[in-house]
């Protein structure tokens, strides 16, 4: 398609009232270029074994895909000040395998069980491709304010399909906490959303760090960086269970 729109503009240099119209009605090329190329990385996340959930990494060793940098999540390319995240993927049997690092100096939860995407925490969507509306959001609020000295953990049910919504949804997470941060480790349940897991497949994900600022606004360091947009199922990551 680029080089179709290219050998048309060639043939366009001469005449400019019809260049600048063919210009008008494909003004949005470049940025579907780009879209395209995101949505056609893939990421390989090996198998893993005897992982327990538990807070700790010792099991996991210097396995996992990992990923050490987020960005803003409206593009920016640091996440917000204040906060440093990372994280590894993996996969098992029984569903995907999320560790998570967040460094931060201070840390502000939210007030209510069932809006803990408000203050500081971390968010984890699951889907069995990108776009698919049939999701599953896991959202941990680590236990790190005073206020709130326990582990919390919302999931929201975004399946749609009624045969899916009969299967129990159960996510497992568990934290430790670090000198200036915290540790979280957490199982996303394959059943859940109908899939049956072999190596080759692919899934999406998404994975944010959320940070509540003293404003009381939040901001997001994120994997998949599209403003606006870092939590709609067409903007996860693919990812490929490898051996």
């Amino acid at each position: 398609m680029d080089k179709l729109r290219r050998q048309a503009m060639e043939e366009m240099k001469d005449d400019p009232l019809a260049l600048s119209r063919f210009s008008y009605w494909t003004w949005t090329f470049d940025e579907f270029l780009s879209e395209g190329k995101e949505f056609a990385a893939v990421f390989d996340v090996p198998r893993l074994k005897e992982v327990v959930v538990d807070g700790k990494d010792g099991d996991w060793g210097e396995a996992g895909l990992r990923v050490d940098t987020l960005v803003g999540g409206n593009g920016e390319a640091k996440p917000p000040a204040g906060l440093d995240p990372s994280f590894r993927l993996g996969w098992d049997e029984k569903g995907l395998l999320v560790r998570v690092r967040v460094m931060a100096p201070d840390f502000k939860e939210a007030e209510k069980d069932t809006e803990l995407y408000s203050g500081d925490c971390t968010e984890m969507y699951l889907s069995p491709r990108v776009g698919s509306m049939d999701r599953v959001q896991a959202v941990v609020a680590p236990g790190m304010d005073p206020k709130h000295p326990e582990l919390r953990l919302w999931v929201n049910d975004l399946r749609q399909k009624r045969e899916l919504k009969k299967i129990e949804l159960k996510v497992e997470a568990a934290r430790t906490k670090l000198d200036g941060g915290y540790l979280l480790e957490a199982r996303l349940p394959w059943t859940a959303l109908g899939i049956a897991p072999a190596a080759g497949m692919e899934v999406a994900f998404q994975l944010c760090v959320a940070r509540r600022q003293a404003d009381g606004k939040v901001s997001y360091a994120v994997w998949y960086p599209r403003t606006g947009a870092a939590f709609a199922p067409h903007y996860y990551h693919r990812i490929r269970l490898a051996r």
